[in-house]
């Protein structure tokens, strides 16, 4: 179940979407929590990279996980510009509140991924509400041409629903978004009170370590950091290993 935005686009265009997406999470008694991406804005910064087409693919996926160990293996595995490659290895973290905007428009970006975030700030500024964001969201950049967008609820880690722009893939100009009814109808059913974990396991050994001593849930998703950050959880475990998130 969605909604389609046609024949409009824009930062207006946008920011009705995203309050269409906010008002059916408030229509079915939902707490929601928004989460909007940039992924044409890492899409330019790949391009600028330099970086052969199977490394960027690999790279995109990397950044998307925030996983910055591999992404620094990958970026020396070739020549890359450096103004690109500072980029690159800011884009996992550039994750928060409005305060992301103004460390992103401080970095060295391609022209168009600098328009690309000048759009995204006009499309906030007319929605008035608060997000979160999150500029190192790769997923599927060759497909959204704009925002990309997620809903979560406290204490359910799947996304509720998700949509952006994405001008040009279907029709000239398109924007929408897809409702996970079954999602929605297993939130509603949560408890309304649930302590937040203290440790995010990310592996069976980690989650039989620590649940001994500790309040601890196993994560299933391919974000852990994004996951952790949202849901207020302060730990990472994996195996005998426990660090602070950051």
């Amino acid at each position: 179940m969605g909604l389609e935005l046609l024949g409009a686009t824009g930062p207006l265009a946008d920011a009705e979407v995203l309050e269409l997406a906010f008002a059916a999470l408030e229509a079915l008694g939902v707490e929601g929590e928004v989460e909007v991406g940039l992924p044409s804005l890492v899409g330019e910064v790949l391009k600028a990279s330099r970086l052969p087409e199977a490394l960027q693919r690999r790279a995109q996926q990397a950044i998307h996980r925030k996983n910055l160990p591999e992404l620094e293996g990958l970026l020396a595995q070739s020549p890359v510009p450096e103004e690109a490659r500072k980029v690159l290895l800011a884009l996992p973290d550039l994750y928060g509140e409005r305060e992301v905007l103004k460390e992103a428009q401080g970095l060295p970006l391609p022209p168009k991924a600098r328009e690309a975030l000048k759009e995204l700030e006009k499309t906030l500024d007319l929605l008035g509400r608060p997000v979160l964001l999150d500029l190192g969201m790769a997923r599927r950049y060759e497909y959204y041409s704009g925002i990309f967008f997620r809903a979560y609820t406290p204490g359910f880690g799947l996304p509720l629903l998700g949509g952006g722009r994405y001008d040009g893939a279907l029709l000239p100009k398109a924007a929408g978004f897809a409702l996970g009814v079954e999602r929605l109808l297993e939130a509603l059913r949560l408890p309304k009170e649930e302590a937040t974990p203290e440790v995010l396991a990310l592996d069976l050994a980690a989650l039989r370590r620590f649940a001994r001593e500790r309040r601890t849930e196993l994560f299933h998703g391919e974000d852990p950091v994004a996951y952790a950050r949202r849901r207020g959880i302060p730990f990472l475990a994996r195996g005998e290993e426990l660090w602070r998130v950051e």
